[in-house]
C-alpha cells in the first residue's frame, strides 16, 4: 500500500548497487564504521541497508535492497550476454515509456510537455487551396481529416 503511489525511486539504489559490486572485486578488504566497528567489505552492503532504514526510516528498504541484488547479479556476470546495441535499444525504449508514462500521468516539466505538443502539431497534415485572387491559402486539417487529393483546389 505505502509504494502504490511513489512515481519515483532516488539514487541510491545505485549506490548500493555499486557498493555490492565493489565489496564483490575487493572482498579481503575491511570498513571501519565510525572508526571503531571494523566490517568485512563483502558485509558491507548489508550493514548500509540496516543502518540506512534505521537513520533514515522512510528511506525505500526495497529500493536499497535491489540494488544490493542486482549488484550481486552484476558482478556474477548475469548481465554479461548485453552488447552495445542491445543495451542502447533496451535505454530508448525505457526512455520512450518513462515520458509516454510520465505524460498520461501528467507528471512531465511544463518545458517537456510543450516540446512534445508543439512536436505533435507539427505533424499534423495540412491542406492548400488556391483562393479566388489566386493567392495559396494553407490550413491545418480538422482532427480526422487527412490530405487527399479532393481537398486541394
Amino acid at each position: 500500500e505505502r509504494y502504490s503511489h511513489v512515481t519515483a525511486v532516488g539514487y541510491s539504489c545505485v549506490v548500493f548497487g555499486w557498493m555490492t559490486i565493489v565489496s564483490q572485486l575487493h572482498p579481503q578488504g575491511h570498513i571501519n564504521m565510525f572508526g571503531i566497528l571494523p566490517l568485512p567489505v563483502n558485509v558491507a552492503p548489508f550493514g548500509s541497508l540496516i543502518f540506512t532504514s534505521l537513520v533514515v526510516p522512510q528511506a525505500s528498504f526495497v529500493g536499497h535492497l535491489a540494488g544490493i541484488i542486482v549488484g550481486y547479479l552484476i558482478s556474477w556476470g548475469m548481465f554479461s550476454w548485453l552488447d552495445d546495441t542491445l543495451t542502447w535499444n533496451l535505454l530508448l525504449g525505457i526512455t520512450i515509456g518513462g515520458l509516454v508514462s510520465a505524460k498520461q500521468s501528467n507528471m512531465l516539466p511544463s518545458w517537456l510537455d510543450r516540446l512534445i505538443t508543439l512536436s505533435a502539431r507539427s505533424r499534423e497534415p495540412v491542406t492548400s487551396r488556391i483562393s479566388a485572387n489566386g493567392v495559396i491559402v494553407r490550413s491545418s486539417a480538422p482532427s480526422g481529416a487527412g490530405m487527399r487529393g479532393d481537398n486541394l483546389v
